[in-house]
């Protein structure tokens, strides 16, 4: 996000596609591995559910403001400086979160 701000920078666009690549393409790919190492599969449907449920919320409120942003101040750079900042406590909690311990399957 932080990124976007300079996009103008030739740099800071490629760190941006170099980042966000793997970043979003890989939690996408192995979302529901990640749930399941962390929280099992007891509670699996219902936390998948609830990702979803704010991935949507976010996807409808971030284009709306991020428009209403540029609307009213003909750029986004504080836009994307609220949402770099908005991060950190997030990396800072998904950080804490230790791996559920799973039972070793029947197979293995």
């Amino acid at each position: 996000m932080l990124a976007f701000c300079y996009a103008q920078v030739s740099i800071f666009a490629f760190l941006f596609l170099f980042l966000f690549s793997p970043g979003f393409g890989g939690s996408m790919v192995l979302r529901g591995s990640i749930v399941r190492e962390y929280f099992g599969t007891a509670d699996f449907g219902k936390i998948i559910g609830i990702i979803m449920g704010f991935g949507s919320i976010g996807g409808i409120l971030g284009p709306t403001l991020a428009g209403w942003v540029f609307d009213t101040q003909g750029n986004y750079h504080s836009l994307w400086l609220a949402f770099s900042l908005l991060m950190i406590p997030t990396v800072w909690m998904v950080l804490k979160i230790t791996p559920e311990k799973v039972q070793a399957s029947i197979l293995s």
